[in-house]
């Protein structure tokens, strides 16, 4: 259940069209719900601290990592990210004064702990969630697209970047880059909605 599960997540819209019966939506929010359970403590108290929905913090870290701490991911940059909330080491630094004079290899390290990721991933979701004045979809654009997701779209008024599907005025050219974010915004709500 657990690989079946894992390709559910990864596919197009979790593998499945949105109609899907709710029985099945149930039995996949038990497989969400059973990959971190062992992290139910930190979540809770992240989630109180910094106030984020403790199903927000647990879809993120299904979305981010399937619950693995040791996960680490190449970014587009280059850059690499780590542990269950995929956290780098520049975000990491802006987050906890005591990292001063550690190299990346150290904070990488330190990031791998579950109970110290989930503290500063829900930290500095828990400040984009305030940033964006609670709006849920904005902090989640934020968190996996960076700050520049959230400016105005050039080029479909009254959107976000990651809200436009294209990248030129007459809208004939697709804005590819912000796929990404489109797609991990829709993927964070629906898992947040089946863990309630």
């Amino acid at each position: 259940m657990r690989v079946s599960f894992f390709l559910l997540v990864q596919g197009n819209h979790f593998g499945f069209p949105f109609g899907l019966p709710g029985f099945t939506l149930g039995l996949i929010t038990d497989g969400l719900k059973s990959k971190v359970a062992a992290y139910d403590a930190d979540i809770l108290a992240a989630a109180q601290l910094y106030g984020v929905p403790p199903e927000r913090i647990r879809a993120i870290i299904i979305a981010e990592s399937s619950g693995i701490p040791g996960a680490q991911h190449q970014d587009l940059d280059g850059q690499s990210s780590y542990g269950l909330m995929q956290i780098r080491p520049d975000t990491d630094r802006g987050l906890d004064p005591n990292l001063q004079g550690l190299s990346d290899a150290q904070i990488a390290q330190r990031l791998q702990d579950p109970d110290y990721n989930i503290q500063l991933g829900t930290k500095y979701y828990g400040r984009l969630l305030n940033q964006y004045g609670g709006d849920k979809d904005l902090a989640s654009a934020a968190y996996n697209g960076g700050p520049g997701a959230n400016l105005p779209s050039r080029n479909c008024p009254g959107q976000r970047r990651w809200q436009c599907g294209w990248d030129d005025d007459a809208h004939t050219i697709p804005n590819t880059g912000y796929q990404v974010t489109r797609d991990y915004v829709e993927k964070i709500r629906l898992m947040e909605g089946g863990l309630t």
